[in-house]
C-alpha cells in the first residue's frame, strides 16, 4: 500500500459472475487516513473487455479497536516507596492511557509510578482510549507500613490530605420539587474521569437515617430520588458546586435517573429528607471518589439532613375560614 512494494497474486478457477476477495495484510506501520491506489487484472485467456481490468481503489486505514486490556502493579509496597504500574493490551493502536490511582490523584502513560500517602488497600483504574474505542480495568494496590527509616507524609497535618471532599451543601425541599447542591470542599478537583462519576441519593421519610456509603435509599426508605453525575459534569474543582434538581415533571432534568427513583408527588408538608453524595459504588468501600476523610479515616461527611417540606404559607388562616390550604 502506498510506499510498499507492488503486490502480485494469481487466481485460479474463477467462477463467472462470482466476486473474489483478496485480503492484503500490511505488517509495516501505516498512518491512519485515506490512501488511493491502482489495481489491475491481467487474464491469461481471451478477455473481450480489457478496459475494465484497471480501477482506482480507495482504502481507509483506521485505528485498531482496543481489546484485552489488563493492568498490573508491583505491590505490596512499603509506605513511602514508589508503586509501579503497567498496562497491556492484546490489540489496539495509538492508545492513550490515563490512571486514577485511587487516592484522588491521577497519572498518564503505559507504565507510571506513584507514591501513596497512607497505608491501606487502593483500587487503581486505568482507562485506555483511541479514536475508535475505550476500555478500563482495575488493579488492587496494597500499601504496607514502613519497616524502618523516616517517612514524610504529604499534608497529613490535622488529619488532612490534598484530595477531593464532596459534601451536601444544601437541600431545598418543596411539595413539587427537590434540589440538592453538592460542593467540593477538598483541596483537589474531582477530575473528569469515568472512575470519578458518582451517585447522589435523596431519602424520603426514611425508616432510619442513612449512615454510610453503599446504603442507597432502597435500604432505609420506600421512596427516594437518584442522580448520577457523569463525566460531562466534571471536573468539579475545589469550592465548585453542582446543583441537582427534580420536580413533578422530571423528563429533562440533567443527571436525574427516574428508573432508579420512586416518588409520589406532591410531597406532604413535614416530609423528612436526607441526601447523600457519592452514595454508592459496589466495587469499592468509599463510593466513586476517594475523598479526604476516607484517606485519613476521618468522620463521614457525605450525608446531610434532615430537611423538611415546608407547610404552605397562610395554611392555618385559610383552614380557620374553611378554605383550602394554598401557596
Amino acid at each position: 500500500i502506498s510506499a510498499l512494494p507492488q503486490v502480485t497474486c494469481t487466481l485460479y478457477n474463477l467462477i463467472p459472475f462470482s466476486p473474489t476477495n483478496i485480503l492484503i495484510l500490511a505488517t509495516a506501520p501505516i498512518t491512519p487516513g485515506v490512501i488511493t491506489n491502482t489495481t489491475g487484472v491481467t487474464s491469461t485467456v481471451r478477455d473481450n473487455n480489457r478496459i475494465n481490468n484497471t480501477a482506482w481503489v480507495t482504502l481507509t486505514v483506521g485505528e485498531e479497536p482496543i481489546a484485552g486490556l489488563q493492568a498490573f502493579n508491583d505491590s505490596p509496597t512499603e509506605l513511602g516507596n514508589v508503586t509501579s504500574f503497567s498496562a497491556t493490551v492484546t490489540a489496539g493502536t495509538n492508545i492513550i492511557y490515563e490512571w486514577a490511582f485511587g487516592d484522588g490523584t491521577t497519572g498518564q502513560g503505559i507504565s507510571p509510578g506513584h507514591v501513596y500517602p497512607m497505608t491501606g488497600t487502593y483500587t487503581a483504574i486505568v482507562t485506555a482510549t483511541n479514536s475508535v474505542s475505550s476500555a478500563w480495568v482495575t488493579t488492587t494496590v496494597i500499601i504496607t507500613p514502613s519497616t524502618g527509616g523516616t517517612i514524610y507524609l504529604p499534608l497529613v497535618l490535622h488529619k488532612w490530605v490534598q484530595a477531593p471532599d464532596l459534601v451536601v451543601e444544601r437541600i431545598i425541599a418543596a411539595s413539587d420539587a427537590v434540589t440538592v447542591v453538592i460542593r467540593n470542599d477538598g483541596l483537589r478537583p474531582v477530575t473528569n474521569q469515568f472512575a470519578n462519576e458518582f451517585w447522589v441519593d435523596v431519602y424520603i421519610n426514611p425508616y432510619t437515617p442513612p449512615t454510610q456509603v453503599n446504603q442507597t435509599w432502597e435500604f432505609v426508605a420506600s421512596q427516594g430520588l437518584v442522580w448520577g453525575v457523569i463525566i460531562d459534569g466534571l471536573p468539579l474543582h475545589p469550592d465548585d458546586t453542582i446543583t441537582l434538581t427534580v420536580d413533578s415533571d422530571p423528563a429533562e432534568e440533567p443527571y436525574f435517573w427516574s428508573e432508579l427513583s420512586n416518588v409520589s408527588w406532591p410531597l406532604a408538608p413535614g416530609t423528612e429528607l436526607y441526601a447523600q453524595v457519592d452514595s454508592s459504588n459496589t466495587e469499592t468501600t468509599y463510593g466513586g471518589v476517594l475523598e479526604n476523610h476516607e484517606i485519613v479515616d476521618g468522620p463521614y461527611n457525605n450525608i446531610s439532613g434532615p430537611e423538611y417540606v415546608p407547610t404552605p404559607r397562610f395554611a392555618g388562616l385559610r383552614t380557620a375560614r374553611g378554605m383550602e390550604p394554598g401557596p
